[in-house]
C-alpha cells in the first residue's frame, strides 16, 4: 500500500471513530434532549419531501416513530406482511389507524415463508449482521424496493434504535448522518431513533398513552417479527412458549435438539 493511501485509510478510521464518539455522546442524553434532536432531524427530513412513507413494524421502536413524525403531519405508513406475523398484528393495526388517523398500505410477498426455507434454509442464529437470510430478502426487502418505487416514495422514515446491534449504528457511522440519500433504492432514508434505547421508548410512548402491541404482554416477548424466525438469539425459548408444535417442527427440519433434551 502507497504511503498516501495509509493516509487515506487512517483519515477514514479516525472520520468514523469521531462519528462513533458522536452517537454514543447523542445515547448518553436526556430524553428531553433525545427529543428536542429527534424532532429536529423529521422537521429537516419533511423539509425537503413531497411524498414521505414511515416503515413501520407495528413494533415498540417504529410504533413511537409513527406517532412522533405524525405529530408534525399526517404520514403514511407501510408494512410488510410476511405471513408469518402474529395474529393479533391485524387488529392492533385498525386500531392505531383510528387512533393517529393515518393510511396504513399493507404489503404482501409473492412468496411463502416455508417454501422459502425449504429451499434455502432457516436463518442462522449466529449469522454475520450484514449477511441478509433469503426469506427476509424475498419476504421484505424487495417487495420494500417495489412499494416504495411504485408509489415514488422520496423519504423512508425507519425506526432503528441504539440498542439494535453494530449493524444499525454503522448506518450512521458510514453515512454521517441521520439523513442520507440510498443511491440503490433512490430514496431519502431517515432515522431519527437511532440514539434512542428500550427505556427512551419506553417512556415515550408511557407519556403519549400509546398501546402496545398485544403479543408483547400476551406471549411475554421482547420482539415481534416473523413468529417462526431463527434468525435471534433466544429463538428456541420464544417460539417454544408461543408455538410449541412449530418450535418441533422447525427444530427437527433444522436437525436440532428440543430444549427438554438437552435438560435430561
Amino acid at each position: 500500500m502507497s504511503k498516501s493511501s495509509c493516509l487515506d485509510a487512517d483519515a477514514v478510521v479516525e472520520l468514523h471513530s469521531a462519528r462513533g464518539k458522536e452517537l454514543v455522546r447523542l445515547s448518553k442524553l436526556s430524553f428531553e434532549e433525545k427529543m428536542k434532536k429527534s424532532k429536529e432531524i423529521i422537521e429537516r427530513a419533511l423539509s425537503i419531501a413531497k411524498n414521505p412513507f414511515v416503515s413501520c413494524s407495528f413494533g415498540k421502536d417504529s410504533i413511537t416513530l409513527l406517532h412522533l413524525v405524525n405529530s408534525f403531519t399526517s404520514v403514511p405508513a407501510y408494512f410488510l406482511d410476511t405471513g408469518v406475523e402474529f395474529p393479533e398484528t391485524k387488529e392492533y393495526i385498525e386500531r392505531i389507524k383510528e387512533l393517529l388517523g393515518v393510511e396504513v398500505f399493507i404489503i404482501k410477498p409473492k412468496y411463502n415463508f416455508f417454501e422459502i426455507v425449504e429451499k434455502y434454509g432457516y436463518p442462522s442464529e449466529t449469522r454475520a449482521e450484514w449477511n441478509i437470510p433469503e426469506c427476509c430478502r424475498l419476504l421484505k426487502e424487495e417487495p420494500r424496493k417495489e412499494f416504495i418505487r411504485e408509489h415514488n416514495v422520496d423519504l423512508d422514515f425507519v425506526g432503528l434504535t441504539y440498542d439494535e446491534g453494530m449493524r444499525r449504528r454503522m448506518t450512521y457511522i458510514m453515512k454521517g448522518d441521520f439523513l442520507y440519500y440510498l443511491q440503490r433504492e433512490r430514496v431519502t432514508k431517515c432515522i431519527p431513533l437511532l440514539f434512542w434505547n428500550r427505556n427512551d421508548i419506553l417512556q415515550y410512548i408511557k407519556e403519549n398513552n400509546i398501546p402496545l402491541h398485544p403479543a408483547y404482554g400476551k406471549y411475554k416477548i421482547e420482539r415481534l417479527g416473523c413468529i417462526p424466525c431463527t434468525g435471534h438469539i433466544g429463538w428456541q425459548e420464544q417460539m417454544a412458549r408461543i408455538s410449541p408444535a412449530l418450535y418441533r417442527k422447525i427444530s427437527h427440519d433444522m436437525g436440532q435438539m428440543l430444549i427438554e433434551d438437552y435438560e435430561r
